[in-house]
């Protein structure tokens, strides 16, 4: 599975953004808007998770991991992920 997108949840926004463009059009949907600024995913995006930004917007994790998941993406370093070696191992 070249193409699976993983999200360690761990890491910053930015990060994740960086690695994955996309991801930005897919949080901006969730509501996340301020992704779209430049600036905002400059200097926020470098310290931001995406758990840390569902607790500052008061979103639910478990949803957004569900529409990020149903966008495409495995998210990972999260309470109540499965573990990496499952996912590396294809047995989630």
């Amino acid at each position: 599975m070249a193409d699976t997108k993983v999200l360690d949840l761990s890491k910053s926004v930015a990060e994740l953004v960086g690695a994955y463009p996309e991801l930005a059009d897919a949080m901006a949907a969730i509501g996340f808007t301020d992704i779209t600024k430049p600036m905002a995913l400059k200097l926020m995006g470098r310290v931001m998770t995406i758990p840390k930004g569902c607790a500052v917007k008061g979103f639910d994790l478990k949803e957004v991991v569900a529409k990020l998941e149903a966008a495409g993406f495995t998210c990972t370093g999260y309470e109540g992920a499965a573990p990496a070696g499952e996912l590396q191992n294809g047995t989630q």
